[in-house]
């Protein structure tokens, strides 16, 4: 899931700087479900799987920046 996330942002990443506003809401959501993933992988003990899914969403949080 955490991959389609990644490959769906890089599509909206794609468009030219002025045109990404249209997919702010597609963008925040993604970026909320990576952030989710992120919390219930460690809320079941999945330290490895919880720290590559911060820092996924971490480097996307940069990008937004």
């Amino acid at each position: 899931m955490a991959e389609i996330c990644n490959q769906d942002l890089d599509y909206y990443y794609a468009f030219a700087p002025g045109k990404t506003q249209y997919f702010e809401e597609d963008i925040q959501t993604t970026l909320g479900m990576m952030r989710r993933m992120s919390m219930v992988a460690s809320q079941y003990h999945q330290a490895k799987l919880a720290a590559r899914l911060d820092t996924m969403f971490n480097l996307r949080m940069k990008t937004l920046q």
